[in-house]
């Protein structure tokens, strides 16, 4: 092979690796947002396409006309609360709750017939709209918190490239409904938002049972290509399903194993083996099971640490990287002397108060620092911020009133950030 050739495949290879990690952060692009990612995926659509089918099974979706390319990603069954990655608040970073979630889903809806709109006419469309159905929950525009809600629903439209802006911010709206915001809607980011194997409008939804919802979303992710009750390989609760009969069904079961497996690996940055159900830390333990998850860590250019208690995948690039930790902001700070003082702990487990004292101490000790904090309940929602922020990182668990550190936390143990003297560690409640 000349020196030529191999030139080219170590470009293809780099561009390859960047492209699944960049789609792994990013599973929709569009061509106006991000035309260096659009045109990297379009390049090197093949290579990567057929990484995300072989190995996780999910499909890549790609629209030159549109301009955009979508992975539908099928994630893996959340066993814990923690395991969701709902829409967040726009300043507080706080899940979504319902109301906004309602505010979303009629929003898009109303910009459906819409190539322009100003923000107090979407505005409005919602409030009628939520009016004349009973089922929805009411918007008022007249209410402070209303709108709050409806600028986070319209700051998430923004970043995924619904909305355009064209004139005005989205955050006056929130002390000014006469605001002058001028959007342009972008149809192909629109329709694209919600991407599922199943189309919605081949899910039957029976409405009058009172888990008519749960139903609807289980419609939307099926996947009736990997047989019957494919998912009872992945639940932890359930005993083993019985082997297949035949050998399409075996096949089919040891597809799903696959899929199911790397899903998690690639879904989060650690996984540890007691999340995994008995069927799946079989296929990891065996031959062909590791050499399929290290075929595809380095075909994605990850570095995979392998331990006792489960897997780490490692972006040197933080190509992949959504959410950095440790990173800027009170909240990692506080979640490191979290995590340091689990550590030291018997059994790495505390009661909250516990841990609400430590950062208490560290907010008096240090003044000039996370001023947002320095109030009666400041503790408490740092507290709360960074508990969140290991949660989403699985570095800690919670039952009760009682936290315990995972082993993943321990290699962050003492990495405190704010280079003060720790508060004296407190006796912790029975």
């Amino acid at each position: 092979m000349s020196n030529l050739q191999n030139q080219l495949v170590v470009a293809e290879t780099v561009e390859v690796r960047k492209a699944i990690r960049l789609l792994l952060r990013t599973p929709l692009i569009l061509r106006h947002h991000n035309a260096e990612g659009y045109d990297l995926i379009h390049r090197r659509r093949v290579a990567v396409g057929a990484w995300f089918e072989n190995y996780l099974g999910w499909e890549l979706r790609l629209s030159p006309r549109r301009g955009q390319v979508r992975l539908v990603k099928v994630a893996p069954p959340a066993f814990e609360p923690g395991d969701s990655r709902p829409a967040t608040q726009h300043r507080s970073g706080v899940p979504f709750d319902r109301h906004r979630y309602v505010l979303l889903c009629v929003a898009a809806a109303e910009l459906v017939a819409r190539r322009a709109v100003t923000l107090g006419e979407l505005a409005e469309a919602t409030a009628r709209a939520c009016a004349t159905d009973s089922g929805l929950p009411s918007f008022e525009t007249t209410r402070h918190g209303h709108r709050r809600a409806f600028v986070d629903v319209v700051l998430m439209l923004e970043a995924a490239g619904v909305l355009e802006p064209v004139e005005g911010r989205a955050e006056s709206f929130t002390d000014d409904v006469a605001t002058p915001v001028l959007y342009q809607v972008e149809q192909a980011a629109l329709f694209s938002l919600l991407a599922a194997p199943v189309g919605a409008s081949w899910v039957v939804v029976d409405l009058d049972s009172d888990r008519w919802i749960d139903g609807a979303v289980d419609g939307l992710l099926d996947e009736p290509s990997y047989g019957e009750n494919y998912r009872r390989a992945t639940r932890r609760d359930l005993d083993p399903p019985p082997p297949p009969d035949d050998d399409a069904a075996r096949t089919r079961r040891n597809l799903w194993l696959r899929h199911s497996t790397l899903r998690a690996m690639f879904d989060d940055p650690a996984l540890h083996r007691d999340r995994l159900s008995p069927a799946q830390r079989d296929y990891l333990d065996s031959i062909s099971g590791r050499e399929q998850l290290r075929r595809a860590a380095e075909t994605a250019g990850f570095v995979l640490e392998t331990r006792g208690e489960g897997y780490l995948l490692v972006d040197p690039d933080r190509v992949a990287t959504d959410e950095l930790f440790p990173g800027d902001g009170a909240p990692s700070v506080a979640a490191l002397h979290l995590v340091t003082e689990l550590t030291s702990a018997p059994d790495f487990r505390l009661h909250v108060a516990t841990l609400r004292t430590a950062l208490r101490g560290l907010l008096t000790a240090n003044r000039g620092w996370a001023r947002i904090y320095q109030d009666d309940d400041g503790p408490d929602r740092l507290l709360a911020e960074g508990l969140a922020l290991l949660g989403r990182h699985h570095l800690v668990t919670r039952d009760g009133d009682h936290v315990t550190a995972r082993p993943a936390a321990h290699r962050y143990r003492d990495a405190d950030l704010v280079g003060t003297p720790r508060p004296e560690p407190q006796e912790d409640p029975a």
